[in-house]
């Protein structure tokens, strides 16, 4: 069964302005079945394929100027040199909607993009089902402890996949194996504990040289390893708000997973009577929140102007929206009972 993504009609429009669309998003978050789904007459290529690869490297030119009505090039990181011959093509035909680059590892896409594609693509980010998705399949469940335990993958609907084993395999052959390859991390032990202490931190000010005893490395370490992690699309971090913008860029942010299912299997938490008692429980119904209208917000193509509000460790509002120099405030409590004293913060 195929679920509706919610961009679809912004990717359509932008196919039909632009000559390339670049989509990027985590690893299984959707983006080949979503533009098989959109574009079905184009040819796809999936530059995973090593005889793809050697057959794009021995002919660039006849690879890329068939006359097919348009290209889906899957993972075109692999083969960063597809972005020069698709900048040349582009402007001599200047066809809207010729090239769709798809891609999962951000931090090796946005520096090659905005050095050959500049003004030439737009950029969409695809996050993995949001709960509007969901709703109205068969899918959709009201229960919150179950979603943040299952997380939002979709090959964990599709495939109607134990949840627990899908993202504990994620975890091993993505997170521990392919990005420890990649940044060329020998120490597994440590990565792995690096990865768990990130999980343990939802919702807390991200604190690096705590995480660098903690693991034996030091700051400027913990601090590639988070930004690695960050544009692979694993966390986010959500900046406190000042209104001396230089102060945002300084002060310490928050961390959060962009799959709030993710985490939830990496601290160890296997069904909802364990999630109901874990002592993080509040923390990860707040990433389970926050991370649905970040969702929301990347769906309608919107810039993420999400930011957290502490006053001197005092007074702090958990989510602030701005939205035309108006912020939207919000405070996120796991309880089921509304209590006056969760808005005090709000309304001091």
């Amino acid at each position: 069964m195929y679920i509706n993504r919610d961009i679809s009609d912004k990717i359509i429009e932008l196919s039909q302005k632009m000559p390339i669309i670049t989509i990027s998003g985590p690893r299984q978050s959707g983006k080949t079945t979503l533009v098989k789904h959109l574009f079905p007459d184009y040819k796809y290529y999936n530059m995973e394929m090593p005889m793809l690869r050697e057959r794009f490297l021995s002919d660039p030119l006849s690879f890329l100027n068939s006359d097919e009505k348009g290209f889906i090039i899957d993972e075109f990181q692999r083969v960063p040199e597809i972005l020069s011959y698709i900048q040349v093509i582009s402007d001599e035909n200047n066809l809207p909607g010729r090239f769709i680059l798809t891609g999962s590892q951000n931090y090796l896409m946005i520096e090659k993009i905005s050095q050959s594609l500049a003004g030439r693509t737009s950029l969409i980010n695809l996050l993995p089902f949001s709960i509007e998705e969901l709703k109205g399949t068969e899918y959709f469940d009201n229960n919150a402890d179950k979603l943040i335990l299952k997380g939002f993958y979709p090959r964990i609907y599709n495939q109607e996949l134990n949840s627990n084993e899908w993202l504990n395999d994620y975890i091993s052959l993505y997170i521990e194996r392919d990005i420890k390859q990649l940044i060329n991390i020998k120490d597994s032990e440590a990565f792995s504990l690096f990865i768990r202490l990130c999980a343990g931190r939802i919702g807390q000010i991200l604190n690096y040289s705590s995480i660098g005893e903690i693991v034996g490395r030091d700051i400027k370490t913990i601090k590639s390893w988070i930004n690695v992690l960050e544009t692979g699309y694993i966390i986010f971090k959500l900046k406190p708000y000042y209104s001396n913008i230089n102060k945002r860029l300084i002060k310490s942010p928050k961390l959060y997973f962009y799959d709030v299912g993710l985490a939830s299997a990496i601290l160890g938490i296997k069904d909802v009577n364990s999630l109901e008692s874990h002592y993080l429980r509040g923390n990860l119904f707040e990433n389970f929140v926050i991370a649905e209208l970040l969702k929301n917000n990347f769906n309608k193509n919107k810039k993420n102007d999400f930011y957290f509000w502490n006053e001197q460790s005092k007074n702090e509002i958990d989510l602030l929206i701005e939205r035309s120099n108006q912020f939207d405030l919000i405070e996120i409590k796991a309880s089921k009972t509304f209590n006056q004293s969760f808005t005090k913060n709000i309304l001091n």
